[in-house]
C-alpha cells in the first residue's frame, strides 16, 4: 500500500507540476502581450494619441458677440455699437510721409497742428508701428480716403 500511495502522489504532484506550468506559461504570454501592445501604443502610436488628447483638450469654439447697447444698472450707456473709421500709418510701408501728409490735407481736414503733432508721434515710434491719423471719420471722409487709397 504504500507504494501504491508514493506514486499516487508522484503522478498527482507531476499532474499539478504540469497545470502550473501550463498556467505559467499562458500567463506569461499573456503579460508580454500585453506589453508588446503597450509599447506599440507609446513608441509607434504616441504622436497619433498626443494629438488626439490636445484635441479633446483644447476646444477652439466661435462664438459671435452679443450685440447692442450696454448699459449699467441705473440705465446710461456704457457701450453702443456705432461704426468708427479710423485712419492708421505704418511709416515703414510709405515712401514719403510729407507727400502723404500734403494729400491727406486736401482730402480730409487736418490741421497744421495736428500733422507737427503727428510728425512728432511718428519720428518718437518704430518704422513698423501703426500711427492713428484720425480717430472718427465720417462717411464722406472714409470714402474720400478709399476713392485716393491707390494714390
Amino acid at each position: 500500500m504504500l507504494s501504491f500511495n508514493s506514486s499516487n502522489i508522484i503522478s498527482k504532484t507531476k499532474t499539478i507540476s504540469r497545470r502550473m506550468f501550463l498556467l505559467s506559461s499562458i500567463k506569461a504570454v499573456v503579460l508580454i502581450g500585453i506589453f508588446g501592445r503597450l509599447a506599440t501604443l507609446q513608441i509607434n502610436e504616441g504622436s497619433k494619441y498626443k494629438y488626439l488628447s490636445d484635441k479633446n483638450r483644447f476646444r477652439e469654439t466661435k462664438i459671435s458677440p452679443p450685440r447692442g447697447i450696454i448699459e449699467d444698472y441705473f440705465g446710461k450707456e456704457i457701450a453702443s455699437n456705432s461704426k468708427i473709421y479710423q485712419l492708421h500709418i505704418v511709416p515703414e510701408s510709405t515712401p514719403d510721409i510729407d507727400k502723404l501728409f500734403f494729400r491727406l490735407k486736401s482730402i480730409i481736414n487736418i490741421s497744421e497742428k495736428k500733422l507737427n503733432y503727428l510728425k512728432k508721434q511718428i519720428s518718437k515710434k518704430k518704422s513698423w508701428d501703426t500711427t492713428i491719423v484720425s480717430d472718427n471719420l465720417t462717411w464722406a471722409e472714409f470714402s474720400r480716403v478709399n476713392l485716393f487709397l491707390h494714390d
